[in-house]
Formats: C-alpha cells, structure tokens, sequence
C-alpha cells in the first residue's frame, strides 16, 4: 500500500500530500528508492473530499507504479525495471524460459547494465555489453586470469533476454524506441554447424548396440527416434498414451524439472497435443517394458508410486531428465 505524507507550512497548514510507493530491495539488501509523486488539494475542496481524491489517486499511482508507468519512470534504473519486467514475463513463458531469463538478468545483464537508467541506454551501451560478453575474463585456480569468449550462439541468448526487456519498456511507453535493435548492433555471426547424418550401416550399427543396453534406455532412443517428440514431452509418457492395436503415440504433456524444485507436469510446446505412429517393433518394446514396471512394481510393494510412467526411478517416481545409458 502507499504511504501519504501531509506537507505543511510554517503555520502548520497542510498544503500537499507526498504519496510514495516502495518496491522492494536492491541486490545488496538495500532499499530501492520509492517512487513519488504530489498531491496538491484545490484550496476549496472539504476534508473529506481530499481524504476520497487522496485514496483514489494513491490506488492509481499505485498501479502505475506496477506496470511501469510511473511519473518518475525517468529515473527508473535497469534493475528497478528488471523486477517489473519479470513479474510480467512470469505468466507468458514456460519455466524453463524463465528460469534461463531471470537467471540471464541477474548473472549476465544487471552487472553490466543494472545500474543505468532505462532510458538512458543507448545502442553503444548494448554493443559493449556484446563485446564484453565476446571476451569474459575469468579467474582460474592459480589467480592467473583468461579470456574465454563465450559462443555466438550463446551471446545471442543473452542478448534475446535484453530486446525483450526493452521491447516491454517500448510498450508501457518507458522509452520511445529500443536501443537493442538488431539494425544498431554488431552481433556475432553464428555460423551453422555441418551436420553429419548416419548412414545406413552406421544407423544399424549404432541400433545394435543399443540393444545392449538397458530397456528403458532402448525405449527412449527408439521413441525419440521415430516420433522426433522433444525429450521433457517423451519423459512425460504413460503406458496409457500407446494404442497397442494401431501402433499409435498421443503426446499430450511435458515434464519440466527447475533445479531445486519438484518435476511439473505442463501442456507441451505450443499446447501442440498430436498422435503418432510408431512401428510395431517400438510397440513391443514398449510392452516388454509395461512388464518390466509391473514386476518391479510387486517386489517393491507400497513403496513403488504407480502413475503409469514409461521412464522411472527405481521407485516408481518420474524420471525428470533423460534416461542414461550408464546410470
């Protein structure tokens, strides 16, 4: 809530209202400063009318406050602006997108640019944030400092996060236009790798070997393999998503693990729920393993967790990442 300071003169007669809005704390543990603004009541208004004009305009600044909009937005820094920038974002992306955003914001982004007011950057400041980030020097074990550029690839990641930031700040009217364009910037070529596809004798070769392996591993590999499905969507299949009889695979969720938080179960990309269809070798392999489950589900007893999943722990629970040959 906002808090309304009366301001009065040397006779003791209020003549404005100072209402300030606080929004948190700094990466230091500080206060950040509030933002403010003055209510001057018109010299005929009732005490009780400037009492309801005053709840009314500290609501509304409020909420500007909120989404950006602030009288003072002039003097808002990056970091300030970070903060309502991620409030914003936390609905729209998935959370491995926004664990990657808020993670970029705060170890990338805020320490070569928090400090500076959001429109008071400019296009050479986002150049030298490329430039830094084309070249970080870091400390090895032996004090001794070196150069490890990171990837192009990856600086486009990093510099992703930043357009969007300033495309939000465009759009609640922060600033007039983005200094992050792509236009005004130098950035990295990202060269695409050659890819070098199997061939027919190294494909069966490689499916021999995999047969060694274990067979939630061989089940995982062949799924991948001929449904193209993405890996949290295949982590996230259930025995009951298979049509055993025309040989078919609904994906229809996705398993999302953050670190240090429990595995969630979401909708996948796009909410692009599909049916699939799959050899009848897959299938087969899918039953033997339904088996597999089933007898490692009796000698475990109440302490197995049955919720249908392909790929397990060893107690029933969800496997959250991919299954690994050598676990």
């Amino acid at each position: 809530m906002p808090t309304i300071t009366p301001r009065k003169n040397k006779d003791g007669d209020i003549i404005s209202y100072t209402i300030r809005v606080y929004h948190g704390y700094d990466g230091q543990g500080k206060r950040l400063k509030p933002y403010t603004m003055t209510y001057k009541p018109a010299p005929n208004m009732t005490a009780k009318q400037i009492e309801k004009e005053l709840q009314k305009i500290s609501i509304e600044f409020e909420e500007r406050c909120k989404n950006g909009m602030t009288g003072n937005a002039d003097r808002i820094t990056l970091e300030e602006y970070s903060k309502i920038y991620l409030e914003a974002k936390i609905k729209t992306l998935s959370p491995s997108t926004f664990e990657f955003y808020e993670r970029a914001i705060k170890n990338k982004i805020l320490p070569a640019l928090g400090f500076h007011k959001v429109n008071q950057i400019k296009p050479p400041h986002i150049q030298a944030f490329i430039n830094q980030l084309s070249g970080i020097t870091k400390q090895k074990r032996d004090g001794t400092n070196s150069i490890e550029p990171l990837k192009p690839a990856s600086i486009r990641r990093y510099l992703t996060v930043v357009q969007s930031i300033f495309k939000l700040a465009v759009k609640q009217n922060i600033i007039q236009s983005s200094p992050a364009k792509a236009e005004l910037l130098e950035i990295p070529r990202v060269v695409a790798p050659k890819i070098e596809i199997f061939t027919k004798q190294e494909a069966a070769e490689m499916l021999s070997y995999l047969e060694l392996e274990d067979l939630q591993f061989q089940v995982f590999i062949q799924l991948a393999i001929m449904t193209g499905a993405r890996r949290g969507e295949l982590t996230a299949l259930k025995f009951s998503d298979f049509d055993y009889v025309n040989n078919k695979v609904t994906i229809e969720r996705a398993a999302v693990k953050l670190k240090g938080q429990p595995t969630q179960i979401k909708p996948p990309k796009d909410y692009e729920v599909r049916t699939l269809a799959v050899n009848p070798y897959c299938i087969d392999l899918v039953k033997l393993l339904r088996v597999q489950k089933d007898k490692q589900a009796e000698a475990l007893g109440n302490q197995w967790n049955e919720h249908d999943w392909l790929f397990t722990q060893d107690n029933g629970c969800l496997l959250y990442t991919s299954p690994s040959p050598r676990d």
